[in-house]
């Protein structure tokens, strides 16, 4: 069977990892539809800290079982806010069996090697007739190859041979995550350094049923495929995550392992961070980062306008948060064809992530507040925004403001917000997407 093996590089500019460790818990979990199971030792209802059973927290009931020879600990760099050490022992999950079908699955652990692994060290694994396991399908879930690098299996078979590449670096805290479709299966390696991507089609396309998952082992060859290090979450999904899915997660969680938040200037999700946001601000989460991300180059050197026509949009919002609504509103009566600022914006496509959209009048401002940080801005330069204007010069007549929208120009000084007409074509496109 063909394998096909792409790596591809999210850098993360300014990320390091706290020199001086704070424990605390993961935040809100940001990805809950088809979860299957979610255990999480940095959280006090997962794991209290004495006891054997590790509790599911997505409300699905399969709870895990810790044998003998895993050590709970927390509060350091090494064991995170909470982990377990898994050099002679593993969890076993509970509740009722998985079934994996079209097929599509998701599964997410913190890992922290303390050595270089053996050849198949299961880190989210079932085998057939171990705990419950079908005896019909073969080894299934995600492992560390030799030299750390992640893996997975499906039913056996090619898939177990797939080299991917990515390295998951010892006494380092990382988040592993395999993603399966029915044609792709994709790897990703996120931790202080970036998020590292490699896909494979080396596997058969079958779906699964009554599968019973192991954390920190395959169970079909102990002692010799326990984990050597610290696991502090494991998680399953019935679905594939998207690439945004998977760095939603990884911000809510990161802090938890040590990763410092993101920060305005870090280059993160195909672009440059120049806002984070604050309370008041739409969508903000007190315990979920998110931000705003900008290309870092125009995508129109001034030649592209507003819209097709001049009907009036409407609806279309100024405030930081709307920028999106306000692209998906003109593109919907202005058609998904032709050349003008907010189908340019859409169109973008920068590291695999294709969520961008054409910013609004504040997203603008401050974006250009943060120009020299981001880069590519000409000076005296004026951008679009998807602000349609609702007054034009005082005037109040539809048929007058329909033909205008805002625009930011990028001074020398100071950020210059302006009116221009809907068919003026000197006025730069430079998108921004949200994480």
């Amino acid at each position: 069977m063909s394998v096909l093996a792409n790596a591809q590089v999210i850098p993360i500019g300014f990320i390091k990892s706290s020199s001086t460790f704070v424990s605390q818990s993961t935040g809100t979990n940001p990805v809950t539809a088809d979860l299957l199971f979610y255990l999480d030792a940095t959280r006090t209802a997962s794991y209290s800290g004495s006891g054997t059973t590790w509790t599911d927290i997505s409300g699905s009931g399969r709870s895990a079982t810790l044998s003998s020879g895993t050590v709970f600990g927390s509060g350091s760099i090494a064991k995170g806010s909470g982990s377990f050490t898994f050099n002679n022992g593993h969890a076993q999950v509970g509740g009722n069996s998985i079934s994996l079908s079209t097929p599509a699955a998701t599964f997410i652990a913190w890992v922290n090697p303390s050595q270089r692994q053996n050849e198949y060290m299961g880190i989210i694994f079932s085998r057939p007739n171990y705990g419950g396991s079908n005896a019909n399908f073969g080894a299934t879930g995600m492992n560390l190859r030799p030299d750390n690098q992640v893996g997975y299996h499906w039913n056996d078979g090619a898939s177990s041979g797939w080299i991917s590449g990515l390295t998951v670096p010892n006494t380092q805290w990382s988040m592993i995550v395999i993603t399966v479709t029915s044609t792709t299966v994709t790897a990703y390696l996120c931790n202080a350094s970036g998020i590292t991507t490699a896909n494979s089609s080396s596997y058969t396309n079958i779906s699964l049923s009554d599968l019973k998952f192991f954390i920190g082992s395959d169970p079909g060859a102990l002692p010799a495929r326990v984990f050597k290090g610290n696991i502090g979450t494991a998680m399953v999904y019935s679905s594939a995550l998207s690439r945004a899915n998977i760095e939603s997660i990884f911000n809510a969680q990161k802090a938890a392992f040590g990763i410092a938040p993101l920060a305005v200037g870090d280059s993160f999700g195909g672009g440059k961070i120049f806002y984070i946001l604050k309370s008041g601000d739409a969508g903000y989460d007190a315990n979920i980062q998110h931000g705003l991300i900008a290309a870092t180059s125009d995508l129109s050197a001034g030649d592209a306008p507003w819209s097709i026509n001049k009907i009036f949009i409407g609806n279309t919002s100024l405030l930081i948060g709307s920028g999106l609504a306000n692209t998906t509103r003109i593109i919907s009566l202005q058609g998904n064809t032709g050349n003008y600022a907010a189908k340019i914006a859409r169109d973008y496509v920068s590291n695999g992530f294709s969520d961008w959209y054409l910013p609004s009048h504040n997203e603008m401002k401050e974006l250009i507040a943060q120009r020299a940080i981001v880069g590519g801005f000409s000076v005296n330069s004026y951008y679009w925004t998807s602000s349609e204007c609702t007054t034009n010069l005082g005037q109040t007549d539809l048929s007058t403001y329909a033909n205008t929208a805002w625009i930011q120009q990028n001074a020398s000084t100071i950020p210059v917000p302006n009116e221009a007409g809907k068919d003026y074509n000197s006025t730069a496109v430079r998108p921004i997407r949200s994480f």
